[in-house]
């Protein structure tokens, strides 16, 4: 589960007045830039099986009165499920409810571990997973999207027991932020139709895919450009990324922009542009915020099928299969050519931000449902 998610929600359950512990054995670096000064973290080093035991025993010596933990339909098989006693114990479920039938054509893109990691995960039955679920007494579940609900309640978790709370939606900027780095790009805004990508350069986030699409785009379409926002996260791809851009026929009309940016000057970016493109090999969490980012600001979207985040966008979106060059193009060419279809779509865009909770919302919700599996106390919460 992405950092952001899980940061936010304890800022916000913080701000309920309840107390909420972070414990993890990822780095903390990224921790610091999101989490509230009176949010506590933990993190728990060592190999698997001796993080596993400093985990419960780190468990005991707080005494929350729930603790949340992620699952994977991996984790029926992996073992890597701890145990806490009788602690309230609830799941949640952060990534895709991955399909082999759409993610097969995208495996030979991924390196060999990626690819036998999420070959894996589409291939174990959900059915596994709540079995375990089940066997361990946990008594919630919560998913990320209204699909993925709806596939682990088809493999035997009570509807009851289950609660859809995506990632929340961020404050929409109100003015345009004029960065230097935006004017220094300022080009990109003067086209006719102006395309933007937003994302790490990662294979798995489909920049070589959208790279080579446009560009045929290009020969069909002369005045239409393309903005990366290439976001600096681990395992990053830049070399690879700017050496795919130099060799394209139409790279003046492709900015790779490596800057970092703010929320507001993100905003300024996604309001400049006609289309939002994110043609994502699989998605690895849902809801992909960048998602979020630009349905709040009315922009339509041309996506890759993704089992819940597509479904999410709905009518907003343009959605086509994965790591298909050639449905790419022709989605690129065809939003550009048709403006009345553009605003449609980006009116329905905000017409699905508008009904999004927003963080507070999330963080509100999730302690809710907490509290319906254990109403009777004041809880003191760990994630």
């Amino acid at each position: 589960m992405p950092w952001r998610y899980v940061l936010d929600i304890a800022n916000g359950i913080k701000r309920l007045g309840h107390d909420c512990i972070i414990l993890t054995d990822n780095n903390l670096t990224q921790a610091k830039k999101w989490v509230n000064k009176d949010t506590i973290v933990y993190q728990i080093k060592g190999r698997f099986s001796f993080r596993n035991n400093n985990f419960t025993n780190l468990v005991n010596k707080i005494g929350p009165d729930a603790i949340y933990f992620p699952v994977s339909r991996k984790s029926a098989i992996s073992g890597r499920l701890s145990n806490v006693g009788n602690i309230l114990a609830i799941a949640y479920f952060p990534g895709s409810w991955l399909n082999l039938r759409t993610i097969w054509r995208t495996l030979p893109k991924l390196s060999f571990f990626q690819a036998f990691v999420y070959a894996a995960e589409s291939l174990i039955p959900g059915s596994l997973l709540v079995k375990k679920l089940k066997k361990r007494k946990t008594a919630g579940l919560i998913a990320l999207s209204s699909y993925t609900t709806g596939c682990l309640i088809h493999c035997g978790w009570s509807a009851s027991k289950i609660k859809t709370i995506p990632p929340g939606l961020d404050p929409i900027p109100t003015a345009m932020s004029y960065s230097e780095t935006f004017k220094k790009h300022s080009v990109y805004n003067k086209s006719k139709t102006s395309f933007l990508y937003m994302g790490p350069p990662e294979k798995i986030r489909g920049i070589f895919c959208l790279l080579k699409a446009f560009d045929l785009a290009a020969d069909r379409a002369d005045d239409i450009t393309l903005a990366c926002l290439l976001r600096h996260d681990s395992y990053t791809e830049f070399n690879g990324v700017f050496k795919a851009h130099a060799s394209l026929r139409h790279k003046e009309r492709i900015i790779l922009i490596t800057d970092s940016l703010n929320k507001p000057n993100l905003a300024t970016f996604i309001k400049a542009s006609d289309v939002v493109v994110l043609p994502f090999l699989l998605v690895p969490s849902e809801i992909p915020l960048a998602v979020i980012e630009a349905l709040s600001l009315g922009k339509p979207l041309i996506i890759t099928e993704s089992g819940g985040t597509s479904q999410f966008v709905k009518e907003a979106a343009m959605v086509i299969p994965p790591n298909n060059v050639e449905a790419l193009k022709n989605a690129i060419v065809n939003i550009a050519s048709r403006y009345e279809m553009r605003k449609k779509m980006g009116l329905k865009a905000k017409e699905i931000a508008s009904r999004h909770p927003r963080w507070e919302q999330v963080s509100k919700e999730l302690f809710e449902f907490t509290q319906q599996m254990l109403p009777t106390k004041e809880l003191h919460l760990s994630q």
